[in-house]
């Protein structure tokens, strides 16, 4: 991770898997380097909490999206919620995170990203039905749990979580990358 020494912009950029399996290190069945990934994981989500950011953008090769455009999660939604858990193959059901999505920045990332097209693949507006809550699934919910770990867990004053609800801040902007990956200019139909 890396700082600036502003108080504005980007402070931080963090990789984070997406492997439900990270989310409970006491599985007897889990090797030595996969309890030591959840280990660095919640290193990662205290230097987080330390940062105290007001946003946080997430990008996910898994999430909700396209075959051929880069999507961001219901831009201009304003109070808008993603909630969704770690189910994979019938696991993890029981870790879950619900988050609000900052409408008004994934409104103006999408409208940048919108004026940068000639550069990048095709950029489309993720919404979910009727402008309800965003579905998600484990490639959102694992890097997020461990992004708000520690964060719910000062709110919660527990150390043991296994849903995060984050209430007012950070609020969030997920982008989806395409289902093609960002190799190059990807042809449009």
């Amino acid at each position: 991770m890396a700082k600036s020494s502003s108080n504005c912009g980007l402070i931080a950029v963090a990789y984070l898997p997406h492997g439900p399996m990270l989310l409970n290190p006491n599985q007897d069945h889990l090797p030595d380097s996969a309890k030591s990934m959840h280990s660095a994981c919640m290193k990662i989500s205290q230097r987080i909490a330390d940062l105290k950011p007001d946003l946080i953008v997430l990008s996910t090769p898994h999430g909700l999206g396209l075959h051929q455009a880069i999507n961001i999660y219901q831009p201009g939604f304003l109070n808008n919620k993603a909630t969704g858990n770690g189910e994979w193959n019938n696991h993890y059901i029981d870790y879950s995170v619900e988050v609000e999505l900052d409408g008004e920045a994934s409104r103006d990332l999408y409208l940048y990203l919108q004026k940068e097209e000639h550069r990048l693949p095709r950029v489309e507006a993720m919404v979910a039905f009727g402008g309800l809550n965003m579905p998600l699934r484990w490639a959102e919910v694992v890097p997020l749990y461990f992004i708000l770990h520690q964060l719910a867990s000062k709110e919660t004053h527990s150390t043991y979580i296994q849903h995060i609800s984050v209430k007012s801040r950070p609020k969030l902007v997920i982008i989806a990358q395409p289902e093609l990956g960002l190799t190059g200019k990807i042809n449009t139909f």
